[in-house]
């Protein structure tokens, strides 16, 4: 079973819907393989950023999205500081918008299923990349209803996350950037009494701090812990740990009782930050996660990963409905593009991880505090404004240059 596209898409995430749509959108043939049969994952990011919302606002979707169910989170804290105000952005939308990424990504997929060059297909996991004789990529092979089947496309497009299988057939490494850390991801029900809706950040009340995501009926919920301590959490039991977060956050421990009774409700994620050196090799791009990997410090994962689908449907869109062949160099424009703000908000994160596991190696028992210097900086309005400006919109913004190809909808 053999198909012929312009563009191969691997992965149905954030990165791969996007530039699915966007391609289909300016007349380009492509081919969406998701892996699984649905969009729906657990502990999946979740937080579009106002740079994010500003490029939907430009191709005209943005009150379809806000349209969905979702809601806004305006500031994060932690110890009773606001480290991250997004009012002091000048955007249209100074906040985040909280959407479940399974809705988003439906919403996309179905709008881009009314243009005839975009197609999708579902449980359809890649198995390998096909070479010609000079070693140049030219397609990927997929099963699918116990069948396999070939694709050959003038670029095959890596968008499958972290754990990239296109990636690992290709040979290629990813260089680590950040220190590991080990990070327990749970819910706790929202109750309607409480009074912080509308903001996020780490409690700090305690031994283990509590990153905090606030969702309309519940909390996501990351606890980082110390790396190489999870099987010694487990062996202290589900109540030690229930105790924990009732030690940071008083209000959350009847509700772990109640909700975290064994292991089994809450996902165990190891994440270590890192990037590709390289990628582009020839007839292979991979973006998002797949090639560099974000931790969740700032919520940016999602949105690095479309401002990467929109810088190469920027580049690739041109080309191809000009008829001419994908070159190296266009590849090479789109990393040099797009790898400066990964690189500068990897670092960033980097910085925030190893002050979170410095603390965490400490036996003082003390509670998480915010550094002094930190708070400092946060009362000078001028310096305040930075990092909100670049979680959100990335320091530079990206734009989406493709409105005079587009094709009615």
């Amino acid at each position: 079973m053999k198909t012929k596209t312009k563009v191969c898409i691997v992965g149905g995430g954030p990165a791969g819907i996007v530039l699915g749509y966007l391609l289909g959108r300016c007349g380009i043939d492509v081919l969406v393989l998701e892996s699984q049969d649905d969009f729906d994952r657990d502990f999946r990011g979740d937080t579009l950023h106002a740079g994010v919302m500003e490029i939907f606002d430009s191709i005209g979707l943005a009150d379809e999205i806000l349209k969905l169910p979702h809601h806004k989170i305006k500031t994060m804290s932690a110890g009773g500081v606001d480290l991250i105000d997004f009012s002091w952005l000048k955007t249209p939308f100074p906040y985040v918008t909280m959407m479940a990424q399974s809705v988003f990504l439906s919403h996309f997929a179905e709008k881009a299923k009314s243009f005839p060059n975009f197609q999708i297909k579902m449980k359809a996991p890649v198995r390998e990349l096909i070479r010609d004789s000079k070693g140049n990529v030219t397609g990927v092979t997929y099963r699918q209803d116990n069948e396999i089947h070939e694709v050959e496309a003038e670029l095959v497009v890596a968008c499958d996350g972290r754990g990239s299988r296109v990636r690992k057939e290709a040979g290629l490494e990813i260089d680590p950037v950040t220190d590991l850390m080990e990070v327990l991801w749970f819910r706790l029900p929202r109750h309607q009494t409480d009074q912080r809706y509308g903001q996020s950040g780490i409690i700090t009340g305690g031994r283990v701090p509590l990153i905090v995501l606030e969702r309309p009926n519940h909390y996501q919920i990351a606890c980082v812990i110390k790396p190489g301590t999870y099987s010694e959490l487990r062996a202290e039991g589900i109540e030690h740990f229930q105790n924990e977060i009732g030690k940071a956050a008083p209000d959350f421990l009847e509700r772990a009782r109640n909700t975290l009774t064994d292991w089994k409700s809450i996902a165990f994620l190891h994440v270590q930050g890192g990037r590709l050196a390289t990628w582009h090799p020839p007839g292979l791009l991979l973006i998002g996660d797949a090639a560099h990997i974000m931790t969740p410090v700032g919520g940016v994962g999602i949105n690095y990963a479309i401002w990467d689908a929109v810088e190469t449907a920027n580049q690739l869109v041109p080309v191809l409905r000009a008829g001419k062949p994908i070159e190296e160099s266009h590849l090479a424009e789109i990393q040099a593009l797009r790898e400066p703000s990964t690189r500068r908000m990897q670092t960033i994160q980097k910085f925030a991880g190893r002050r979170l596991l410095e603390f965490l190696s400490q036996d003082t028992g003390a509670a998480f505090k915010i550094p002094t210097a930190l708070k400092l900086i946060l009362a000078i309005p001028g310096l305040r404004s930075i990092l909100p400006r670049i979680i959100a919109l990335g320091g530079k913004r990206t734009r989406c240059h493709l409105s005079k190809f587009f094709i009615s909808q």
